[in-house]
């Protein structure tokens, strides 16, 4: 048990566990809507992305099947550069930022989920409140969303498709992050949480007045 932990006046800790269900169909939720919503700059940044390419490729003297495998290859490679050595690190530095902040004591690791692991920033901390909980949990979604958003409004072409394609991925990998906020908007607002290692894992636990 952690020092300090739970605090006086507080009820037995309980463990706080997600829904991987729940995540999952929040996921798709968030998918689809920001999908809809980036289609068109998405499709417009593509068609911007062919033209500009084939008319270098032209220029350079390639024919057109070696400029359409170069072409697509400079795209997937584009999109792992953009996502996993940009937004994905950009994502969790702002996680990591806030909770040191609000002096959180976070921690960089991976977490697991549907056999797959991906990167995390877990306060490892006692006592944290409900508030300071959802502000880590919420700024990357809505930081890099409105910075998407307003390269959006200010952009055409390939630059705003790259916008677009950030917003979309960038929320839909948010699933997880929205799910716990939700739901701590339904719980008392004056529980407590705690973060701490238990036999190599994170476990949660949160505490709520005594009536």
């Amino acid at each position: 048990m952690p020092e300090h932990w739970p605090p006086n006046g507080h009820t037995e800790p309980k463990e706080y566990n997600r829904s991987e269900r729940a995540v999952l169909v929040l996921g798709l939720i968030l998918t689809g809507l920001f999908g809809f919503t980036t289609f068109q700059p998405i499709a417009a940044g593509s068609e911007a992305y062919v033209n500009l390419w084939f008319d270098f490729a032209a220029g350079i003297g390639l024919s057109i099947l070696p400029a359409l495998v170069a072409g697509v290859a400079i795209v997937f490679v584009g999109l792992a550069v953009l996502l996993y050595g940009i937004v994905t690190p950009v994502h969790e530095g702002i996680h990591y930022g806030v909770a040191s902040y609000l002096n959180l004591n976070p921690d960089f690791g991976f977490d697991e989920m549907w056999r797959v692991k991906n990167p995390r920033v877990v306060a490892l901390s006692t006592g944290i409140p409900v508030w300071k909980n959802m502000l880590m949990l919420i700024t990357p979604f809505v930081a890099i969303g409105l910075v998407s958003a307003g390269v959006l409004l200010v952009a055409n072409g390939l630059v705003a498709g790259v916008a677009g394609v950030v917003l979309w991925v960038n929320s839909a990998a948010s699933a997880q992050d929205v799910y716990h906020y939700l739901r701590l908007l339904r719980m008392d607002p004056k529980a407590k949480f705690a973060n701490f290692e238990r036999d190599g894992e994170i476990r949660t636990e949160y505490v709520v007045p005594e009536r």
